[in-house]
């Protein structure tokens, strides 16, 4: 702690390691490398996320638009965006930590654009700002005729290794 001529003291707040922003890549875009179908969560897998491209603090991830996958009005529902949203912004943050790291959503805000229509919708997302314990990500929803159907915007937490995890519930009780 310091003195202030006020005389009372002031913290200074030192960081572990300097945050960072991460850029954006621009039309070329950054280099994604597809991500292995056995390290794709087979919640993703059973929405049908199939294709999973990922690296350096960027995502892509594309799901067919089935007619289980759609409301009672033939859009795709909210739900599959907001899932393709979470993940594909997850992804990003996920290439961008070291393999001992860990991290999970903290918040994750959503706004629907349009009704999400085709035979494809395609998540894209991108980490913009990387801290030593929480990162900043962005991303859209696209249709297959490039209509942004949402956007969003989040924040994960990030562990230095994998939390540990509490006992499963006792189903008899």
């Amino acid at each position: 702690m310091s003195k202030r001529a006020s005389g009372k003291r002031s913290v200074r707040i030192r960081r572990a390691g300097p945050a960072r922003s991460v850029p954006d890549q621009g039309a070329g875009g950054p280099v994604l490398l597809d991500v292995p179908p056995d390290r794709i969560p087979v919640f993703n897998r059973r929405l049908g996320m199939k294709r999973v491209r990922a690296g350096g603090g960027h995502a892509e991830i594309a799901v067919a638009l089935t007619e289980n996958l759609t409301n009672r009005r033939g859009v795709a529902h909210g739900g599959l965006i907001a899932a393709l949203l979470d993940s594909v912004l997850g992804s990003a943050v996920i290439s961008d930590i070291r393999p001992e790291e860990w991290c999970g959503t903290m918040q994750i805000d959503i706004q629907f654009r349009e009704p999400g229509l085709g035979a494809r919708l395609t998540g894209r997302g991108r980490v913009v700002r990387r801290g030593r314990h929480v990162a900043f990500a962005v991303g859209e929803v696209v249709d297959t005729r490039g209509r942004v159907i949402a956007t969003a915007q989040g924040t994960w937490y990030i562990w230095s290794s994998k939390p540990n995890n509490p006992p499963p519930p006792n189903a008899a009780g």
